[in-house]
């Protein structure tokens, strides 16, 4: 990976209660994301690492810290994007001399990353006026395929359109469920529900009690079935394999509840578990 560092000398600066000049140090940021093509709307973590090599501890984060992260976010065919209200730092990060921290943002959560297309994001850590750049990173912001598409109503009254949409990454293909409000133009919940494999239609289907249902083939052999609300959190995440001459379907019970059929508990590779999927955040679209 390009590593990018800032070096400067002979620089005053106040912090902790430590004057300290910044002679001969530096501060060394890098970048990275899972993936290189992400979803429009998607969840777009990135982690990043900091090491300190200024001789004292610098304090992000805070009011009274003495260092400021930011990212500089940039569409490559657009505008430079602006930092929303959220602030990138919920609490106060200590980074002490001659130490590495490593933390992971959502940077869908403090940016307005709403457009499809490359966008270039640099990690930026500055020191008594002076700025540390991490290496560049490249994604690419991508509207997927929709495959099928569901509504729903909440409580409320409100009413939600659902889509399932798949993606193409690492060479594998992978579904998502997202729910939109469309007269409220918001997006609640963007939601990677793993791989899939296209020789099984994928269900998508509301049920009585208001919850969304998945049912999609995620292996050779395994179905995954996933059930989320309206507002986008996670319920359950279920994994199942067919049994013989049997269609494996969701289908409605006497209350207009659904459950899948034609499957038996998953036995397959051990060491599978539940999608981990991230706590949503309404996005404005």
């Amino acid at each position: 990976m390009l590593r990018t560092l800032a070096r400067t000398t002979l620089v005053p600066l106040f912090f902790a209660g430590l004057f300290l000049p910044i002679a001969q140090g530096q501060i060394e940021v890098t970048i990275r994301a899972k993936y290189d093509r992400y979803l429009q709307y998607e969840p777009l973590d990135v982690v990043v690492s900091i090491r300190n090599e200024l001789g004292g501890p610098i304090l992000l984060g805070s009011e009274e810290g003495s260092a400021v992260l930011a990212f500089d976010v940039e569409e490559i065919l657009g505008e430079p994007i602006s930092l929303a209200d959220d602030k990138i730092l919920k609490d106060s990060w200590q980074i002490a001399s001659w130490k590495t921290e490593t933390r992971t943002f959502d940077l869908l959560q403090s940016y307005p990353i709403r457009k499809q297309g490359p966008h270039r994001i640099v990690a930026r850590v500055t020191v008594g006026g002076v700025d540390f750049r991490s290496n560049r990173l490249m994604i690419d912001i991508l509207p997927g395929m929709e495959i099928a598409r569901a509504a729903g109503m909440t409580e409320s009254g409100s009413r939600r359109s659902l889509s399932l949409r798949t993606l193409v990454r690492d060479r594998h293909d992978f579904v998502f469920l997202q729910i939109q409000d469309e007269g409220e133009g918001r997006i609640y919940g963007t939601q990677n529900l793993g791989t899939i494999l296209r020789y099984y239609k994928p269900q998508l289907r509301m049920s009585s009690d208001g919850t969304a249902h998945v049912l999609h083939q995620s292996a050779p052999t395994r179905y995954t079935h996933s059930v989320t609300t309206l507002d986008g959190r996670p319920v359950s995440t279920v994994f199942y394999s067919s049994t013989e001459n049997t269609e494996v379907a969701l289908v409605e019970d006497r209350r207009g509840r659904l459950k899948v059929t034609g499957v038996k508990p998953y036995q397959g590779d051990p060491m599978v578990e539940p999608v981990r999927m991230p706590k949503p955040q309404p996005q404005d679209k």
